[in-house]
């Protein structure tokens, strides 16, 4: 089962490799939830660190020299519907171990973490680093799906309504409920986490959490601006169904008014009087006339007052 280790030395992150650790050296392991052990040796109760891996709540728990922090992350490699992968970290001193059910996104991100050269990394400056990647590309996700909605918007208001857009507009709304409660959870997470009861964290790692928090509360104000505007969306759609509906309803009550004074015709005539057809040759071609002219006055007489 593959796990990697890496060494923070000099504010760089470096590949371990299987040399021994250092007492005094700071780590950083990542492995697959399906570990048996802790990456370290003797650095987890093994009841502990099983019970953890187990339970997928999103959550942040303080214990003595240990933190425990389980937190649901967006895989933006698949499309709708919402689908997420955790990452389970064990923060003590000097050490952090994340665990993941999606090893490929969360390595991918410590290599580019290792890669950046601008900046120096303390160890909880790397955590913080590693938290907030965790996050990366959320705003443009969210962009695209807000565009997504106003793509469906303008074909309802061009009267492209032949499609039933409703299924559509009930799977976004129970996917922007999945990231809403997504950013939720994130939020509960991080305020908890800024408490800092350990220690662990420097008085700029701190703030760098806070302004983490204020990240995700714009990111949750967001996800809840773009439910109201579906909200809109099928209040518009159910506007132009019903303005569809309507034009039906008129276009067949102008035929049911059209016909009603030819059945009225039609019935006193035929049931009332003796009918001429019988003897005169001209007889069927008049009745049928009639009918004309009184389709075509009614049907001017409708254009006149506008009614379709």
């Amino acid at each position: 089962m593959r796990s990697m280790i890496y060494r923070l030395q000099d504010g760089k992150i470096l590949p371990h490799g299987e040399a021994p650790l250092a007492p005094d050296g700071r780590y950083i392991g990542l492995g697959s939830l399906e570990a048996s052990s802790p990456l370290f040796p003797c650095s987890l109760p093994s009841d502990l660190f099983e019970k953890s891996l187990a339970n997928p709540a999103t959550r942040f728990e303080s214990r003595e020299g240990l933190d425990v922090i389980c937190l649901e992350v967006w895989d933006k490699r698949a499309e709708l519907p919402f689908s997420s992968y955790r990452v389970h970290l064990f923060l003590q001193k000097d050490r952090i171990q994340v665990f993941t059910d999606h090893l490929e996104p969360v390595e991918a991100l410590i290599q580019s973490l290792a890669q950046d050269d601008i900046l120096d990394r303390s160890f909880d400056r790397f955590l913080y680093a590693l938290v907030a990647g965790l996050y990366d590309g959320d705003y443009q996700s969210l962009n695209d799906l807000e565009n997504g909605i106003a793509s469906i918007e303008d074909d309802i208001l061009e009267g492209k309504t032949r499609r039933d857009y409703t299924r559509q507009i009930v799977s976004l709304r129970k996917n922007l409920r999945a990231i809403k409660q997504y950013y939720e959870k994130g939020i509960d997470v991080f305020q908890d986490m800024e408490r800092n009861e350990n220690g662990f964290l420097d008085r700029q790692a701190v703030r760098s959490i806070r302004i983490l928090l204020g990240r995700l509360d714009r990111l949750y104000s967001k996800v809840s601006s773009i439910m109201e505007y579906v909200a809109e969306l099928r209040e518009a759609y159910q506007s132009q169904v019903d303005i569809r509906l309507n034009g039906i309803m008129k276009v067949l009550t102008v035929i049911n008014i059209i016909f009603l004074p030819l059945t009225l015709i039609v019935g006193w005539y035929g049931m009332n009087l003796q009918m001429p057809e019988y003897h005169w040759t001209l007889g069927y071609p008049a009745v049928i006339l009639l009918c004309l002219v009184v389709v075509i006055g009614c049907i001017r007489y409708f254009k006149k007052r506008d009614w379709f």
